[in-house]
């Protein structure tokens, strides 16, 4: 033994490119296997190479359930050596596989097999693979019993349909059993049962569900794969069934779930008119914002108007001329009686209007016309502004309607004397409508 040991520790394993690979018929890695006591355990690893491959050797390990991992064989320069203990069970299968006879319960774990090659570079390839294998000595249940146990709750089946269920197990087996069971009605009819998970084989019965007797049967022709070993005795198990009791229970799960969906579409319906009367509200407000901007444009349109005809009577006249146009605040929020100084100059011909003070200065006696637009974006506030001619009030204007967005214009037709003052007052204390507000003023005719 100590030869072969000493031959494993000459051999070296450098990674390298996979021009090696398994067989589509080789067992997957982690893929879980069962056999039974005193059978065979087969597992036909295949390695396929290239030409330009060269196999160095083969390792094969097996690791117990205490996780203790030791080497049982090794393939190497044609020759095939294994561990004494094993010796008289183990075989190799076309050079990669495995055959180990006679199993035990010990022999239950991880078998791991490792294979070293090189190519026509030099480069070398490892390629492992490991899978687990679960050996019976008998039926393989919690208790070395078959039982059928009946789920009076409906659920709904794979189709969808409300079902209760029955449950044949339990079995021990991390993955599906080597095996089907066969499920006889009390009619007599015979189904394979092919649905397994968590170690029961499950058989769903939908309405109308038959009364009477239901057996859970392994055939006999699968009696090995289940390690019965003849003990047919353990193959069945039979479980009477009330099928008025489980019709009684599929029609109130049928029942409750008509009703659950009944409220989820009252609840639906609810959104649905909740949505709709929201957008109608909202198209309301629209329409009244509408309203009111078609209202503003209006006035504005006609302030236009009147400011048109104003200019081309000035533009008529002969002798001084003086006029001006500005728009926007300074302040858009000033207090009651502070100065609305409207900052942005347009037009100021003759420069009798300050920007800076807000000041019209009338730079000859004579008859003027003024012509003031604002209005209010506070809610629910109007706004109120004043024409001031050396402090006397000529003029004001009210918004019709509270803020936010509601607009007014005044005009005036006013003598002023030369150097006397004429500005604008807040006449109350709101947000007013900068981008609306406009102060224009020119001389009709001078003394």
């Amino acid at each position: 033994m100590s030869s072969w040991i000493f031959f494993l520790l000459a051999l070296t394993i450098c990674p390298g490119a996979h021009s090696i690979r398994f067989a589509t018929t080789s067992p997957t890695d982690g893929e879980i296997l069962n056999v039974c006591v005193n059978d065979k355990l087969v597992l036909p690893w295949t390695l396929l190479l290239t030409s330009a491959d060269v196999l160095d050797d083969i390792k094969w390990y097996f690791t117990d359930h205490t996780q203790t991992k030791e080497m049982i064989a090794i393939s190497a320069n044609g020759m095939f050596l294994q561990v004494p203990a094993y010796a008289a069970r183990l075989h190799v299968l076309n050079t990669s596989g495995l055959e180990l006879s006679h199993m035990t319960a010990e022999d239950a774990g991880n078998y791991t097999m490792e294979a070293v090659s090189h190519d026509s570079s030099g480069k070398t390839t490892t390629m492992q693979r490991s899978v687990h294998v679960d050996v019976g000595g008998g039926l393989q249940t919690t208790d070395g019993e078959l039982h059928v146990t009946y789920n009076p709750t409906a659920v709904p089946d794979s189709t969808g349909q409300w079902s209760v269920q029955l449950d044949c197990g339990t079995f021990t087996f991390l993955a599906s059993p080597p095996f089907n069971v066969q499920w006889r009605f009390p009619s007599g009819r015979t189904i394979t049962g092919t649905s397994y998970k968590n170690g029961h084989f499950t058989l769903w019965l939908s309405a109308p569900v038959e009364g009477g007797n239901y057996t859970c049967r392994i055939p006999e022709e699968s009696s090995q794969n289940a390690c019965l070993h003849g003990d047919n005795d353990k193959a069945e198990a039979t479980l009477h069934v009330d099928g008025t009791e489980a019709r009684l229970v599929l029609l109130e799960a049928h029942q409750a779930a008509l009703q659950k969906q009944n409220d989820l579409l009252k609840t639906e319906n609810s959104h649905l008119k909740d949505n709709l009367t929201q957008q109608l509200r909202q198209q309301h407000l629209f329409q009244e914002e509408t309203s009111q901007l078609r209202d503003n444009l209006t006035h504005q349109q006609q302030a236009l108007q009147q400011t048109n005809t104003a200019l081309a009577q000035l533009n008529s006249t002969q002798g001084r001329h003086v006029s001006f146009h500005a728009r926007g605040l300074q302040n858009a929020g000033p207090s009651s009686g502070d100065t609305m100084i409207v900052p942005t100059v347009l037009t100021n011909e003759g420069n009798a209007y300050n920007s800076s003070t807000g000041y019209f200065t009338a730079p000859y006696s004579g008859t003027y016309f003024f012509a003031v637009t604002s209005g209010s974006l506070t809610t629910n506030k109007y706004a109120r502004f004043d024409l001031l001619v050396d402090g006397t009030l000529v003029a004001y204007g009210k918004t019709t309607d509270p803020g936010p967005g509601e607009s007014t214009s005044i005009h005036a037709v006013v003598h002023v004397a030369q150097g006397l003052r004429v500005w604008l007052r807040a006449g109350q204390s709101v947000d007013y409508y900068s981008s609306v507000t406009s102060f224009s003023g020119f001389l009709l005719y001078s003394d």
